[in-house]
């Protein structure tokens, strides 16, 4: 619940609110920023989950499950210039350091690669009650500067091994940075994905 000001004036803004004739209305116009639901999708054995006409959106965020239909992969994030027409896939457009655990250890790995990986240290399994919860927060989406993302993924292998991971990540190559709109999950290697549910949302700027 929000401790609204005691004594406001007319036209004054508080928290996505703004008084007016003596009480505190929403205010769609207000500075502070709002985080909108853009999408939510179940993919269903496709080869990637893409995300396009993303241009308006400064910060997203997409948190779901996914299950992929090949066993023990891992799923990569990569973005595009074009709205979806062709994704940044050079052998190092991407750069990511990695922490991850399993089995009680710690540890942590960096690389650049095609894409940003959703999981590291152990891979991603295909049985039912395996698969990947993922946070996906993407920043300086829409702008001439990298994108950054930070990804936090829990993840069953397929092995069995319940691990997770937390991933910072960023576009690297000069190729791959530039004014982002659209960005897509798939596996690095070939193979579709099975099932899952992922809700994406947004932050205009």
């Amino acid at each position: 619940m929000l401790d609204f000001p005691s004594s406001p004036s007319d036209g004054q803004v508080y928290g996505g609110w703004i008084y007016q004739s003596g009480v505190w209305l929403q205010n769609s116009t207000a500075t502070t920023p709002v985080w909108e639901k853009i999408a939510v999708v179940t993919p269903s054995n496709v080869a990637s989950q893409n995300f396009t006409d993303l241009g308006a959106f400064r910060q997203l965020r997409c948190s779901g499950w996914l299950r992929p239909v090949t066993d023990g992969v891992t799923l990569i994030l990569r973005t595009s210039k074009t709205n979806g027409a062709s994704y940044d896939l050079g052998a190092a457009d991407y750069n990511f350091i990695a922490i991850y655990a399993s089995v009680g250890s710690v540890a942590a790995a960096t690389a650049t690669g095609t894409g940003i990986n959703l999981n590291s240290g152990q891979n991603v399994g295909n049985a039912l009650n395996y698969g990947i919860r993922t946070t996906i927060e993407l920043a300086e989406f829409n702008q001439a500067s990298p994108t950054k993302a930070l990804i936090r993924s829990g993840f069953v292998s397929s092995s069995g091994v319940i691990a997770q991971s937390s991933i910072e990540g960023s576009q690297w190559a000069a190729a791959a940075i530039g004014v982002t709109n659209a960005f897509q999950i798939l596996l690095s290697t070939a193979g579709n994905i099975a099932a899952g549910h992922l809700v994406l949302e947004g932050v205009r700027g």
